[in-house]
């Protein structure tokens, strides 16, 4: 019976010990992703601050880079027949 208390004391210490690992690990994660969401938001407000100080050239030119993505794979597509006629 003592055996089987020494072991259940054991197991306590085991559990205790692997349950403050675990928290200690869950705390430095939610740390970290803490200090990241700071950055993050600090990167976004940066950027929103630079794009509204000059929003009205940057809308020009999202729609100039999407019209142009849009040309691209024609154009590859044209060259690649070219090539292929070019073989005959």
């Amino acid at each position: 019976q003592q055996e089987l208390k020494d072991y259940e004391h054991e197991y306590d210490l085991i559990i205790r010990k692997d349950f403050d690992e675990i928290t200690y690990q869950i705390d430095k994660f939610l740390q970290n992703q803490k200090k990241s969401y700071k950055k993050l938001r600090q990167f976004i407000l940066n950027e929103l601050h630079s794009q509204s100080s000059s929003s009205s050239s940057d809308e020009g030119e999202i729609e100039s880079s999407s019209s142009e993505s849009s040309i691209i794979p024609e154009n590859i597509a044209y060259n690649h027949k070219k090539r292929l006629r070019s073989h005959h």
